[in-house]
């Protein structure tokens, strides 16, 4: 975030290197508030989001988008070169901020860790909070305020598909089955880390230890692998690749198998 001579601005601004965002705002001349933080939370609460702030503040954008710290009180935040090896030279890594959290989980003094940087919403220091980058609450967004269990009939629903095997054969088994259609009208049941875990809970399911995003767009994706990677996350603990809201229509496929390791979400009817 620049400020023009003489005046006073407000916004998104990258605190230094393992600051907090109090005194990320004091240097700028400007405060941090939890409650600013709260209110502007929408702006940076997507993999889309946390993009579209980093490019306006000219910062490359996520090459990993991260949902498994999004309440910690010193996200959003990214590490500009993370484990190069890894990912690669100048590739950030993004901790990014859950939807709907809590105003307790908002925390102006908590530092970013050693290696990263905050995200900060600066505010003129006055009680007058003025938001910058309006967006309208999309019918997307209304949507999910629904239970999900109003919105299936007792013969439809979501069922978990076998082991390495496609939502026609799930659906076919219990005498019913799936279309893309209903897969996309379907899909802002399963496009974020508390949905995919009240589903799984609904479903007997353990919940995800790891929320994956990367293959947000697949054809068969929602799915969750059970015991993936045991050696590194421990036993019972479940990978989960979650679906992106807003996804194109020619991205659902009925009939793309899950990974071996793996079971598909599908909406049946």
């Amino acid at each position: 975030m620049t400020q023009p001579s003489g005046s006073v601005l407000e916004g998104w601004m990258v605190g230094p290197e393992a600051a907090s965002c109090s005194a990320a705002c004091s240097a700028a001349g400007l405060m941090c508030s939890e409650g600013a933080q709260m209110s502007h939370n929408d702006e940076i609460d997507s993999d889309y989001d946390m993009d579209l702030v980093l490019s306006s503040l000219n910062q490359s954008t996520c090459y990993w988008h991260e949902h498994a710290f999004n309440s910690n009180g010193n996200v959003p935040s990214f590490s500009p070169n993370l484990s190069p090896n890894w990912f690669g030279a100048g590739k950030s890594w993004c901790a990014i901020s859950d939807p709907g959290r809590l105003i307790d989980t908002y925390d102006c003094n908590d530092p970013a860790p050693a290696d990263a940087h905050r995200l900060c919403y600066c505010s003129p220091p006055s009680p007058t909070v003025k938001k910058t980058m309006d967006k309208p609450v999309s019918s997307h967004k209304l949507a999910k305020k629904q239970d999900v269990s109003k919105k299936q009939r007792a013969a439809e629903g979501w069922i978990v598909g076998g082991p390495g095997r496609d939502c026609l054969q799930a659906c076919t088994a219990i005498s019913l089955r799936c279309t893309e259609a209903a897969q996309e009208a379907h899909n802002f049941e399963v496009d974020s880390d508390t949905e995919i875990d009240n589903l799984l809970s609904q479903l007997g399911e353990p919940a995800c230890y790891w929320h994956s995003h990367t293959f947000g767009v697949n054809g068969n994706v929602a799915n969750f692998a059970p015991h993936v990677g045991v050696d590194f996350f421990g036993q019972q603990k479940t990978w989960c690749a979650v679906s992106e809201p807003g996804r194109p229509s020619t991205s659902y496929s009925c009939a793309e198998k899950a990974p071996n390791n793996a079971k598909r979400f599908c909406y049946c009817n």
